[in-house]
């Protein structure tokens, strides 16, 4: 919890004494952390196909998206199929 605070907030809002977190470090956790909920919630996650296939590659993001892929099973092969056809 004191770590969103802190991300919310910044550290020395939170109470917090640490160096400032580089932006691109900040949205590299995100990105992995929104990868791997949206996998846990399963075929309801379908429209986030398409932003977890453009996040397979980013090196921070990409196993999360690809094991959220595999969790949305069924849900995920017919955008993975357009998006191979197309050449994407």
């Amino acid at each position: 919890m004191l770590l969103a605070k802190a991300v919310i907030l910044g550290p020395e809002l939170a109470g917090l004494h640490v160096p400032p977190v580089p932006g691109y470090l900040v949205w590299a956790v995100l990105l992995s952390v929104a990868a791997a909920v949206l996998g846990r919630m399963g075929p309801a996650a379908e429209p986030a196909v398409p932003a977890l296939l453009k996040a397979l590659d980013d090196e921070s993001a990409g196993d999360a998206a690809a094991e959220s892929l595999v969790k949305l099973g069924k849900a995920a092969v017919p955008t993975l199929l357009e998006t191979m056809k197309s050449g994407e």
